[in-house]
């Protein structure tokens, strides 16, 4: 396991910082702001590399800054997964919009029961896409917009083969026509936990003033902790109770799966997505 900080600057906030990894040859990205002459930097640092803790001390004089980020994240070895009794699972291979475009992040059309403050909701209804996707060598993917999982037919396919619990499959629509997408499957847990998140001190939680549910910024340091729910000795995947989720209309329910699943997901070779451990307790 390693935690791995994302980082972000105008170049003229930090000077110091550039040169530091540079030193440490520590690569980044430098893109050009659009309306002023500076340099927007990005570099992706881990807390077990050797120079970490300088390059902490550099980059925390920017902490609240406007445009400046520090985003962790971890990252767990393969075998710390294959061990793990459940996981957490997370796409990483981001593409396409949901449809309409021009109005579904105002107005989901497939959801009901939709919180325009907080962003809470139920998906009733298929998504709808523009057209079929070409994978490439992906085999899991979700839109821009919102938390949902696509998978391939030959993933559900295996899925099936291997007489996992729990795992609902859901048809995209082609929106010119209404008709089914081949190729393309939303990957939907057919139940949720009763709720186990141990709330850690660096975890924020808000509750939305119209709806009232409760909502918690990402788990994105360390292991997660959740309580055993019942629920998990009869399936293999499923939905947290918790809404996680920063700030207006960003809210997801994370998706837990078994170590049946995730070793199905790391022996078939699947790409575009990724696990983080969970200590069941």
């Amino acid at each position: 396991m390693d935690i791995i900080h994302h980082i972000a600057y105008w170049d003229s906030w930090n000077k110091p910082l550039k040169k530091q990894l540079e030193l440490e040859h520590i690569k980044y990205k430098v893109v050009e702001g659009p309306t002023r002459k500076d340099d927007f930097i990005s570099f992706d640092v881990s807390e077990s590399h050797p120079y970490w803790k300088q390059i902490s001390k550099l980059q925390k004089g920017l902490i609240g800054r406007i445009k400046y980020g520090d985003i962790p994240d971890t990252y767990f070895l393969e075998t710390e997964i294959r061990n793990a009794e459940w996981s957490r699972l997370m796409v990483e291979n981001v593409k396409k919009y949901p449809q309409p475009y021009a109005t579904w992040v105002t107005n989901p059309v497939n959801y009901d029961d939709f919180c325009r403050n907080c962003g809470t909701h139920v998906q009733a209804r298929p998504f709808l896409i523009q057209a079929e996707t070409k994978w490439g060598y992906f085999h899991f993917f979700t839109f821009f917009w919102g938390h949902a999982i696509f998978a391939r037919k030959m993933v559900f396919d295996a899925i099936q083969r291997n007489h996992l619990r729990g795992v609902t499959r859901m048809n995209l629509l082609i929106r010119r026509n209404g008709e089914p997408a081949k190729d393309i499957f939303q990957l939907v847990p057919a139940n949720t936990t009763r709720g186990g998140f141990f709330l850690e001190k660096d975890i924020k939680t808000s509750r939305c003033r119209k709806c009232g549910t409760r909502k918690f910024s990402y788990h994105n340091r360390g292991i997660m902790r959740y309580k055993r729910d019942p629920l998990m000795e009869d399936a293999d995947i499923l939905y947290t109770q918790e809404w996680f989720g920063v700030g207006r209309k960003d809210a997801n329910r994370e998706v837990l799966i078994s170590n049946r699943f995730a070793r199905l997901i790391l022996d078939s070779g699947w790409k575009g997505v990724r696990m983080k451990a969970v200590d069941i307790v």
